[in-house]
């Protein structure tokens, strides 16, 4: 049976769809379906789910709901982990079976400003879609109330709306991407989400949403990218306007031979090429001295060709590998020894520990 509080929480979303503030975030949406979801939760728009973000080590309160015993629970939204498959309860947050959602807090410990919220969630029917509120608040505010239980309404309590997510649609099941950002680059300095989640529908008592991670991007990761965009002593390849092949592959080779010498001085190269739609593209910044590379990748645009700044990663790999690309784009390391042909196009690939797929340049 739905609780009176959360049924008057689902009345309050579907009045309030169409109430948007003017200066609320922009909300991406991205589904895979059924047929092509895959661990690697990849979008074509929405930034995979990162391993470390703002939002690691967060503090996280249940204001309201009740959680299902068959899920994890509040910890798994922000282990940076995700599920290996569309139905593992275990690797998702979810709240119990016939009840009207719930809500939650993240405490990031100290008042942070944020790029980007992105949250993920995967079931192959009505627990896939999103449905949720997303609040933020912190002690500037005198009337912040950090504890809004109940049918308290945030707003009565010093809380500011970002944004109304609602990813329902024709199909119901596979996975879901969320992209809470704006124009600006930053939504605030807030040290307090709140979330308010409700159910995807009432016909039945299996409304309730597999959340399986939520990320929280700091604006300082969007600074490193406005740093290293003026840093000039990078090595710029184009792949886009390379006249020849060798203008690409040789700063490849140069690096992957840095890295197994170990050479002591610094290599910097930065490649830019085009992914997608129109208007979008990564940039890849990678940094090699003494034995030890540093990758910074970051991804531009959206299908709309905004250009705007969709994701940064760092990474440090333990091993890089050398090899061709295929006729799919698809990296094929040297066998053995390493064999350099005027033909095709070099391409290094690396492991990092929150991913199954070697990321690949």
């Amino acid at each position: 049976m739905f609780k009176v509080g959360q049924i008057q929480l689902l009345v309050i979303v579907a009045m309030s769809v169409a109430l948007l503030l003017p200066d609320q975030g922009k909300v991406s949406i991205d589904h895979n379906s059924n047929m092509t979801a895959t661990s690697a939760f990849r979008f074509k728009n929405v930034p995979p789910p990162a391993k470390n973000d703002a939002a690691t080590g967060a503090k996280l309160t249940l204001l309201d709901g009740d959680v299902d015993p068959n899920g994890g629970d509040l910890s798994a939204l922000t282990d940076g982990v995700v599920p290996t498959t569309e139905d593992q309860p275990g690797a998702n947050f979810f709240f119990s079976a016939g009840t009207g959602g719930g809500r939650f807090r993240i405490d990031l410990g100290k008042a942070t400003e944020i790029a980007q919220v992105n949250s993920y969630s995967w079931h192959p029917a009505s627990r896939g879609p999103q449905v949720y509120r997303l609040w933020a608040g912190d002690e500037s505010n005198p009337k912040f109330n950090p504890e809004p239980r109940g049918t308290i309404d945030p707003a009565s309590c010093g809380w500011k709306q970002l944004a109304l997510v609602d990813t329902r649609g024709p199909e119901e099941g596979g996975q879901y991407g969320v992209s809470i950002s704006n124009a600006q680059g930053s939504l605030g300095k807030y040290r307090y989400l709140l979330f308010d989640v409700y159910v995807t529908e009432v016909a039945d008592n299996w409304g309730n949403t597999f959340y399986s991670e939520i990320d929280v991007v700091a604006k300082k990761e969007t600074a490193l990218v406005e740093t290293l965009l003026q840093d000039k002593s990078f090595t710029v390849v184009n792949r886009e306007s390379a006249e020849w092949l060798s203008t690409i592959n040789q700063p490849k080779e140069a690096i992957y031979k840095a890295y197994v010498s170990r050479s002591p001085e610094t290599l910097k190269v930065l490649f830019r090429q085009r992914a997608g739609w129109e208007g979008q593209y990564t940039m890849v910044w990678c940094t090699v001295a003494g034995g030890k590379i540093a990758i910074v990748e970051a991804y531009f645009g959206d299908p709309s060709g905004s250009g705007e700044l969709q994701y940064v990663r760092q990474y440090e790999p333990k091993e890089i590998t050398l090899g061709y690309f295929n006729k799919d784009r698809k990296c094929e390391p040297f066998p053995s020894e390493i064999t350099l042909s005027p033909t095709r196009e070099l391409c290094i690939s690396y492991k990092v520990p929150s991913e199954t797929k070697s990321r690949v340049f």
